[in-house]
């Protein structure tokens, strides 16, 4: 098995453990007995399971994004995709299967580093559209009244 083939198995190992039992129960053992790899090459690769955890929050928060695109244009509206994407992200991660997961990233602060890695082009489109100045006030405002995405 070539190494990307390798971590694509690592990847839905993981993913998979993780929605089944959680992150605090899953072992990086238990990832390369199901991926049937080392755990050096785990470690070579993700170099720790909150990484390899902040990689399937990551992918499941653009999977959420992207299912939210194709039935609003950000673009013309950034306001409803900002807030459509916010909820069902939400109800995808709280209300669903992975809800363990979520939650558990949540309390590690996975959560904020896979958001923090998102580009937050949402507040400056919506400056546009609606002609707002982009400052410091604007992210204040942003934080206090609208969702992140």
């Amino acid at each position: 098995m070539r190494e990307s083939a390798k971590a694509s198995a690592i990847f839905q190992t993981a993913h998979d453990l993780f929605q089944q039992q959680g992150c605090h129960k899953t072992t990086i053992r238990q990832i390369a007995s199901g991926a049937q790899v080392s755990l050096g090459l785990i470690n070579h690769l993700f170099h720790s399971k909150a990484d390899l955890a902040f990689h399937v929050l990551n992918m499941l928060m653009q999977y959420s994004l992207d299912r939210v695109a194709e039935d609003v244009d950000e673009k013309n509206d950034p306001m409803l995709f900002a807030s459509a994407s916010t909820r069902l992200s939400f109800h995808f991660l709280f209300e669903g299967p992975y809800r363990r997961f979520y939650l558990e990233c949540l309390e590690d602060d996975v959560f904020f580093r896979a958001l923090s890695g998102l580009e937050n082009t949402s507040i400056y489109r919506i400056a546009g559209q609606y002609g707002i100045e982009k400052n410091d006030d604007l992210f204040l405002l942003y934080g206090k009244f609208l969702p992140y995405n």
